[in-house]
This record gives C-alpha cells, structure tokens and sequence, in this order.
C-alpha cells in the first residue's frame, strides 16, 4: 500500500512539473516570435544554503550552476531556468543498536544527512521597477532534483554491558543513497536585486526559501532513528552574472 502511494505521489508530481516546463518553454517561444531582438542572457550563479529536514539539526551546503534569463522589455516580468548541483541535508535523531548477541551497545549520535543533487530549477522573476540598474523583484518557482550521493556523518558511543565502560568514536560515514528516494522536488520563494553592470552584463544577489514536497525517506521499518518521513527545507544566498547573450 505504501509503495502504492510513493508511487502514485511521484507520478502526479511528476505530471505536474513535466507539464509546468513545456508550457514555460511554449510561453518562451512566444515571447522570442513576439520580440524578434529579444536576447536570452546565460551565466553562472553560486551560494550558500542553510538546510534542515523536518527534525532538529541543520547541515551547511554549497551550490553551483548555470543559467539561462530572459526578461520582457518594458514589461514587470521575467523568468531564469538553469542546471545546478547542490547540497542539501539535515540532522537525524540519535538511534540505539544493541544485539542481543554481544555484550556492547552502539548508540549513534550527532548523525547529519547530506544530499548531493543534480537539479533543474525553474523560476519566475517579478520585477517592481522597469528597465532601471537596479532592479529588486520577488521570485517564486519550482526545482526538481536528482539525488547521485547521500552520506550520513555521525559519532558512535560503544559501550560494554558488562563493565559499563564506553568509547566516543567521531567522524563515522556511510553511503545510505539507497535509503532514499531519488527524485526530489521543491517549491521555492524569494526576493532578490538584479543589477546593470559593464558590458551590458547583469549580476545578482537574492534569499530563496525552498520547500520539499515529496517524502524522502524509503525506509519503511527497522531502528527508530531511520524510519518516518523525511522533508527538506532550505534558505539560500546566492549570486549570479550572465556571461554573454544568446
């Protein structure tokens, strides 16, 4: 049944964003036949995430990536789509391992997740001003991910039943891609300023909050600390230039 649901869940939200790209590339399409000058700007864009799952924890990531913008002449509006890698994560409750076979019980402690993904960001930009050299704007969108490395960091304390003498081991890793999914989405809001600079280039600085949509966790039973849901949140700061126009 479960399987039947993450399915289901995957598959709609799937739908829904393969439909949202097609029409922002259909919509792109028509602004470029409507402005026969219109220019599409590509550059490079990079920044800093605070992230956190839906348990107590944060875990610091990076991203960087490219872009391709298009903003209407005299118009409020324009939108920025791009292919990025970033690192996103969180803290995961501490669990205990005791076999009833040995005399020593694991507790694991400290434990952060870090998700590396391959991602398509899509985003829509609202401008307050018109065609000035700084520009602020409020921005909403939507990303998908693909999740290619998941490393859980943590510290062990080993302790013997018998004697109750224990050890603290730090900096313990593990490849656990396979306990979550890997497609992930996001929806996101922000705000930003854009700026005219040489050469006809333009940078920018903006704050995005994402939201995960889709649970993460595929891990249906075992230890308490590796079972429940799994959302991602995150809070960027990021910069960009455009390059050269297309």
């Amino acid at each position: 049944m479960s399987s039947f649901f993450k399915n289901s869940t995957y598959s709609t939200m799937k739908h829904l964003l393969t439909h949202a790209t097609r029409y922002m590339i259909v919509f792109g399409f028509l602004l470029l036949g409507y402005n026969a000058q219109a220019q599409i700007d590509l550059g490079v864009n990079g920044g800093a995430n605070i992230n956190q799952l839906n348990s107590p924890g944060v875990y610091t990531g990076l991203n960087i990536g490219v872009f391709a913008s298009y903003d209407i002449d005299s118009s409020y509006f324009g939108f920025r789509a791009g292919i990025s890698y970033n690192q996103l994560g969180g803290g995961r409750s501490d669990y205990t391992d005791a076999p009833e076979s040995t005399d020593f019980t694991t507790t694991y402690i400290n434990r952060q997740v870090a998700f590396g993904n391959i991602e398509a960001p899509l985003f829509a930009n609202f401008y307050l001003t018109k065609e000035n050299p700084i520009r602020p704007r409020i921005t909403v969108g939507a990303v998908y991910g693909y999740n290619i490395s998941t490393t859980e960091y943590r510290d062990y304390r080993l302790v013997n039943n018998t004697t109750d003498i224990y050890s603290v081991y730090s900096g313990d890793t593990e490849n656990v891609r396979a306990d979550f999914n890997e497609h992930h989405f996001d929806v996101a809001a922000g705000f930003g300023i854009d700026f005219t600079i040489a050469n006809e280039r333009k940078a920018f600085i903006e704050v995005i909050y994402r939201q995960g949509i889709n649970q993460m966790n595929a891990v249906n039973f075992g230890r308490v600390g590796n079972v429940g849901k799994v959302y991602t949140n995150s809070l960027m700061l990021n910069f960009g230039m455009t390059l050269f126009k297309l």
